[in-house]
């Protein structure tokens, strides 16, 4: 859909239904934070990618504040250790989630450990949703160590955001869904676009086959512009705009 029809609200009225039923919900209002280089990074010298360590602990932090009602309903299936904490088999999810909200060293491996978790639960259906997809489908605004800009799936956040919309992990019992954005130039990306049919490619300019292979299998969603009932209820609503339209 083009600028201003309304996406992200739909994403909004999406994520308040689950939020209802309820569902566990993780909800990224804007995926440029994670990767204009905002965070610091190190890089985990055994996988090769970099980890986020401070944002991860903050998104944990933010799940936990939306969800930790049907969170504590959810045990782990086996022990864990995290550093020098230890979390036993059958302790909620969320006392995982607190060692790396707490001990950000170990949030990255605590989110990984804890998306593996709720998506083997059979309680509660899980909704991860993304504003601005588009951006994890750019080069982010972070640097290698010879100052090359790297991928999206050098994050490991991103990497395994992207993982779940490609279908190489999934939930039991869920859903992954993602608002396109048109606001920000530099992270309109070229690559989805073409997955998701919205352009031709050029046969004259190489396109990066990692992103396009993580685009693979989308379902494309179009949102009409507003009928003018729907624009005048907008206005309505912000401000009273009932003249205007009529």
């Amino acid at each position: 859909g083009g600028m201003g029809v309304g996406k992200s609200a739909l994403l909004l009225q999406t994520i308040n239904y689950s939020l209802c039923k309820p569902w566990i919900v993780i909800y990224i209002p804007d995926a440029i934070k994670f990767v204009n280089s905002s965070y610091p990074y190190i890089k985990n010298k055994i996988t090769n990618e970099f980890i986020q360590p401070t944002l991860s602990a903050e998104f944990l932090k933010q799940i936990k504040a939306v969800n930790a009602k049907l969170l504590q309903d959810i045990t782990l299936t086996r022990d864990y250790k995290l550093n020098k904490h230890i979390v036993k088999n059958n302790s909620p999810v969320i006392e995982l989630m607190n060692i790396g909200i707490k001990d950000t060293s170990c949030a990255p491996q605590a989110f990984e450990i804890f998306l593996d978790e709720i998506g083997k639960n059979v309680n509660y259906p899980v909704l991860l949703a993304v504003d601005v997809i588009n951006a994890f489908y750019t080069a982010t605004d972070y640097t290698d160590v010879d100052d090359t800009y790297l991928e999206p799936d050098r994050l490991s956040l991103s990497r395994t955001i992207l993982d779940y919309f490609s279908g190489k992990r999934d939930f039991t019992y869920g859903a992954v869904i993602g608002a396109l954005s048109q606001c920000h130039k530099p992270y309109i990306s070229k690559p989805l676009n073409i997955a998701l049919g919205l352009v031709m490619p050029s046969p004259w300019k190489h396109y990066p086959q990692n992103l396009l292979n993580y685009a693979v299998g989308l379902q494309r969603f179009d949102v009409p512009n507003y009928s003018q009932t729907e624009a005048k209820g907008v206005l309505d609503y912000y401000c009273d705009g009932s003249s205007i339209l009529q």
